[in-house]
């Protein structure tokens, strides 16, 4: 599950990166992110290109190359995969604020984003209470270790015990964690459109999730969402085959009509054929990181888990789901 930070690029540089002790701090801080986070940032990503300049400036330093190189190859790889782990403004929120600061742009970033954290040197931190309009954490780099937000993104990174142990509470934090920073919710079940019954079960437990994800997202609004539903034609079931035609009707009729009637978001779905055979794990895609409900999502009724639910962050299910998405279309 995701949790979300704002870096001031100040705390990757030479000011604040002068011993040993805070270069660990920052760097935890980054592999928290390659784990289970994702940077804020503005719409062109020149904050991210300013901590990369002021990680590269303390290479430079005496004494600081080998702590300057291995903050810069952190920010890179993140830079490189942004769209893992940036999550930008809109631009037009954005410019509309026209934050001229980086005290201001951190204030306007957690405006409509909803940080988990602002890291910035002590001596904005007052500047930043009088400007921030919702509550948040603020911390000195020096403190990331031991700041709320390590700690819960720790505790968080996966659950630690099934959803059908959970309190709604609980089951809503995690899942809304999960798809609080995509536009487009991607769901797989390769078993969603088999029967009549079942199909029925698997679209209260997905309208579950989706009304999860439109309750915690802060990415664009409910007419810019998109969920997206794969499964797959030619199923043995107990009623024999199950051939593309008939999935992909019943997927329209009995899942994706009745999703889009409620509301929630835009809806479409895919069959595809699976000649390969490894349409199988069961879960979710967002912001591409993946998520695996198992057994599926037939489990999940309209106020939590119906019997043992398994709710876990996959990252072997990142390029699994990928290539389920690859497979010919029918």
């Amino acid at each position: 599950m995701i949790v979300s930070a704002i870096a001031d690029p100040s705390i990757f540089g030479p000011v604040s990166v002068t011993d040993e002790l805070t270069s660990r701090e920052v760097l935890g801080l980054l592999r928290g992110i390659l784990q289970n986070g994702v940077l804020l940032c503005d719409p062109s990503r020149q904050l991210l290109r300013d901590a990369i300049a002021e990680a590269d400036a303390v290479s430079k330093q005496a004494g600081g190359t080998q702590r300057g190189q291995r903050i810069v190859l952190i920010l890179q790889e993140i830079y490189k995969q942004h769209k893992k782990y940036i999550v930008s403004c809109e631009e037009a929120k954005w410019n509309a604020s026209n934050p001229s600061t980086i005290v201001d742009q951190m204030i306007v970033l957690h405006a409509h984003l909803q940080a988990d954290v602002v890291i910035a040197p002590v001596d904005r931190h007052a500047n930043l209470k009088v400007g921030l309009s919702k509550p948040v954490e603020i911390v000195a780099p020096q403190n990331i270790s031991i700041s709320r937000y390590e700690a819960l993104r720790i505790q968080i990174a996966s659950p630690g015990k099934p959803i059908d142990e959970m309190n709604l509470t609980e089951v809503e934090e995690h899942i809304g964690r999960s798809v609080k920073y995509t536009s487009v919710l991607r769901i797989y079940d390769y078993r969603m459109a088999v029967g009549a019954k079942s199909a029925a079960k698997y679209r209260v437990g997905i309208q579950f999730i989706l009304t999860i994800w439109m309750k915690w997202c802060v990415i664009g609004n409910t007419s810019s969402r998109t969920a997206e539903l794969y499964t797959v034609g030619n199923i043995r079931t107990h009623d024999g085959l199950m051939t593309v035609a008939d999935v992909k009707a019943r997927l329209e009729t009995d899942i994706v009509v009745p999703i889009k009637a409620v509301g929630t978001c835009h809806s479409i779905g895919y069959v595809m054929q699976d000649g390969r055979r490894i349409f199988h794990s069961r879960g979710f895609e967002s912001k591409r990181r993946a998520f695996t409900i198992d057994p599926g999502f037939d489990a999940l009724g309209s106020s939590g888990a119906l019997r043992r639910c398994l709710l876990k962050a996959d990252v072997a299910a990142e390029k699994h789901f990928e290539q389920c998405r690859s497979l010919p279309r029918v």
